[in-house]
């Protein structure tokens, strides 16, 4: 019994101290303020490469909505805590904190996300519980968590889709007062 007992504390303990602990957030458009507020480069990129063996990937910048980025490819490695893409050439809408040079940090509570599964930690476009599956109908019940999942990723992309433009609201905003800013007085 205290082995069964030891082993279960073992592997709650791991488990708990790999844990990744994220705010949820109840408010879109403030979880979209905080997350630009607190990432160092904001931007739309497509996955150029996905290396399974060092869980690591690159990605492509786009299009960049705050930060610098050079011409170049970063690359993210996976931790407790981050994003891993499933497959090359998806897009992405990425808010990181690069930690080198070339390398980036994209934490999964944030609201970086695939523009195929455009979800997000937010209440405002997660996706949808399944219904309970009645066991007399089976066909009906699956065609309605379809269903249901369809119009829930209809809404994460309508929303996906105003954040972007949203995003490059700011990032004009941000462009025209460092240029005014950067004029000579007269």
């Amino acid at each position: 019994m205290s082995k069964i007992l030891c082993t279960l504390s073992f592997v709650f303990l791991t488990n708990l101290a790999l844990a990744c602990t994220c705010i949820f957030r109840e408010n879109l458009k403030k979880a979209q303020k905080d997350n630009f507020e607190e990432s160092n480069i904001v931007f739309i990129g497509k996955i150029a490469s996905i290396d399974t063996l060092k869980w690591e990937f690159e990605i492509e910048p786009l299009e960049v909505f705050k930060g610098t980025v050079m011409n170049q490819n970063f690359k993210s490695q996976l931790s407790s805590c981050s994003i891993f893409p499933k497959q090359v050439g998806d897009i992405w809408l990425i808010y990181s904190n690069q930690e080198d040079q070339d390398l980036l940090y994209i934490s999964q509570c944030g609201l970086s996300r695939s523009f195929d599964d455009p979800f997000t930690m937010s209440s405002g476009s997660s996706s949808p519980p399944p219904p309970p599956i009645q066991k007399n109908d089976l066909i009906n019940s699956t065609l309605t968590i379809e269903l249901n999942l369809s119009k829930a990723k209809i809404k994460a992309t309508k929303t996906l889709r105003k954040e972007i433009l949203v995003l490059r609201r700011l990032s004009i905003r941000q462009s025209q007062s460092k240029n005014t800013s950067n004029k000579p007085s007269a």
